[in-house]
């Protein structure tokens, strides 16, 4: 779907302008869920009074929120993996620190015997 008039017929009396959603300038650090939030609330205050029926705006604002549906999903999907992803690591580098940690109290012992 291209959002264009072969996607959705219009009439010849009636001309699409632009629909300008709100400008969301957040820090890269910002929640995704509260911009998905913003969104989802632009979407849903959409006045769409140049599409040709009713039923027009109400298909169109239902393929939108489904997709930012799916967005959402998708990224708590990819926050889950990259936190189990990052426990790994940690449990990884837990892992050869006591390995590390134990060579060294050999070392440490042995040289001390040795004296």
């Amino acid at each position: 779907m291209h959002f264009d008039t072969e996607d959705i017929p219009l009439g010849t009396d009636t001309a699409v302008e632009h629909i300008l959603l709100p400008t969301i300038a957040a820090p890269p650090t910002t929640d995704l869920s509260e911009q998905f939030v913003q969104l989802r609330a632009s979407v849903s205050q959409l006045s769409i009074n140049q599409l040709k029926t009713q039923s027009s705006i109400g298909n169109l604002q239902n393929h939108l929120l489904s997709r930012i549906d799916d967005l959402e999903k998708a990224s708590a999907d990819a926050r889950t993996q990259q936190d189990q992803d990052l426990r790994g690591h940690f449990k990884s580098v837990r892992q050869e620190v006591q390995i590390q940690k134990t060579a060294l109290s050999f070392e440490v012992h042995e040289l001390i015997l040795s004296k």
